[in-house]
């Protein structure tokens, strides 16, 4: 086998694992807001993850409600562009990879602080006395 070809080969397998760990995430994440859970984290804590309005802004986008879906997440338009670099990080030079991963966490940690501390919403907050952590606590003792 040549190297050209083997490195056809690992591409090939890499997107390929990657994508089924993206239908298993997404598959599960189906199940949990099936059952009313939605986003884990704020289920457990009752705080509000950098993500949270992520699903409901694309399924807005999806409708063409773009205003709503920015008011759900204004990095909503990310989304593809993240899937697409998860999948096919193997094509990319690491340093690139790494670097623009960075930088999009950069930005939804920075769009969370705003989004949590300085505009009002009903979409990002802190509501501890929600989670299922603190009231399984209350429930134990």
């Amino acid at each position: 086998m040549n190297s050209i070809s083997h490195k056809k080969d690992k591409f090939n397998k890499g997107w390929q694992y990657r994508l089924k760990i993206a239908i298993i995430i997404g598959i599960l994440y189906g199940f949990l807001n099936l059952f009313g859970v939605g986003c884990p984290i704020k289920f457990l804590t009752g705080i509000s993850c950098p993500g949270c309005g992520m699903t409901r802004a694309v399924m807005a986008a999806l409708n063409l409600q773009f205003s709503k879906a920015f008011y759900y997440h204004p990095l909503f338009g990310l989304v593809p562009f993240m899937f697409a670099l998860y999948l096919f990080e193997d094509k990319i030079k690491p340093i690139y990879t790494k670097y623009t991963w960075i930088l999009i966490i950069s930005l939804f940690l920075t769009i969370y602080v705003i989004r949590l501390f300085i505009i009002a919403n009903n979409i990002v907050f802190i509501d501890i006395s929600s989670g299922f952590v603190l009231k399984f606590i209350r429930f134990i003792f």
